[in-house]
């Protein structure tokens, strides 16, 4: 079974309290299905301070909103070119 946009939104809608996300490996997770993802994840889930992107094919990650996030993983993003997020510097 593939990760959905539908899917996981449904999964963050029944846990506006989660913290941590980790969706590593997941090859469902593409350029689009992030960029749609990452705009619902900052209006739903106010608490999430760590998204784990590891091993997926993503290659721009861009938000303009600041948020929460204080952990990015995207170790063996091997295809990511882009991290354009206004808070960038201050990830571990």
């Amino acid at each position: 079974t593939s990760l959905t946009n539908n899917l996981l939104k449904q999964l963050l809608k029944a846990m506006p309290d989660l913290i941590s996300l980790n969706l590593e490996g997941c090859n469902s997770i593409s350029d689009s299905f992030f960029s749609n993802i990452f705009s619902y994840i900052i209006q739903s889930c106010y608490n999430l301070r760590k998204i784990d992107l590891s091993h997926t094919s993503i290659s721009i990650i861009q938000y303009n909103e600041c948020i929460n996030i204080q952990q990015l993983n995207v170790n063996n993003c091997s295809e990511l070119t882009v991290i354009d997020l206004p808070f960038a510097d201050s990830l571990q």
